[in-house]
This record gives structure tokens, C-alpha cells and sequence, in this order.
């Protein structure tokens, strides 16, 4: 508490300049298949997949879910029920700096075990035919609601 008192905020973006830019057209896109999928921004990985238990040990879990949580999709589709339906990662000019191979690696393999599709984005990429992709991949994704009691 001390440290935020003597410290000053300020307001940032939630997503750079080259991100934001595919924002209105993935949000068009869902809106206009109209079931109820969300696009959300910067989401911890932690809180959309999790780890199955192991059982008789749970530390590799616990292991596995450390090594998630701190990571982030650049936009997270979800359905009507929360869940996860696709991931999209923005690989922009800055992506490729530093130790984001393996950050991306630990996010991709999660993903897949989850069972979520990744669909890479890149600057070269117009945001209409990003949407369009992402709407190939909704029509692909399985409809939960029945399974979770949502109608």
C-alpha cells in the first residue's frame, strides 16, 4: 500500500497502435454471426484454460499452471458460456524480440492441448481479412452451450 501512495498512475492503452486496429473489425465479425461470441483484449491465459489434475500429483499442474498465467492473448473469443473458443495472437513489428519464441511456444502448446485454436495475425494482414479468417474458425468451433446449460 505504501509504495502505491507515494506513487503516481497514469493511463495506458491496452493495445498498441497496430493491435488496436483489428479490434472493431473482430467485433463486427462476431456481432454479425450473432451467437454470442465476445472478443476480449489482453486476457490472462490463467484465467481461460487451466491445467487438468494430475491425481496423485498435482504439483505438475500447479507447475504447468504457473507457466500460464503470467502469459496473455492479444484477443480472446469467447462464446455465450465464457469459454474459450479462439485464441489470436498479433505478431507485430516488436514481436519477434527477446525470449517471445518460447513465451509464444508455452501459449501455443497449452492452447492446443486445450483443444483451442491459434490463429496468428500479422501486420501485413488487413483487419477485414483477419476477420474474415477468424469467422472461418468460429463456424469450425463447437457450440458448448448445450453441454453448460446455456440456451
Amino acid at each position: 500500500m505504501e509504495a502505491v501512495h507515494l506513487s503516481a498512475f497514469e493511463r495506458v492503452r491496452l493495445l498498441n497502435r497496430e493491435e488496436a486496429r483489428y479490434l472493431p473489425a473482430f467485433e463486427r465479425t462476431v456481432t454479425k454471426i450473432g451467437q454470442g461470441h465476445r472478443v476480449m483484449a489482453q486476457t490472462s491465459l490463467g484465467e481461460l484454460i487451466r491445467p487438468v489434475s494430475q491425481g496423485t500429483n498435482d504439483k505438475v499442474a500447479q507447475n504447468a499452471f504457473s507457466s500460464i498465467n503470467s502469459k496473455r492473448l492479444d484477443f480472446a473469443i469467447i462464446d455465450r458460456t465464457g469459454l474459450l473458443v479462439c485464441a489470436v495472437e498479433y505478431q507485430g513489428s516488436g514481436h519477434y524480440q527477446g525470449r517471445a519464441f518460447i513465451r509464444d511456444a508455452v501459449k501455443k502448446e497449452a492452447l492446443r492441448k486445450a483443444g483451442v485454436p491459434v490463429m496468428e495475425v500479422t501486420q501485413e494482414e488487413t483487419p477485414n481479412a483477419a476477420a474474415s479468417r477468424l469467422a472461418a474458425v468460429l463456424a469450425k468451433a463447437p457450440d458448448d452451450t448445450r453441454k453448460y446449460g446455456v440456451a
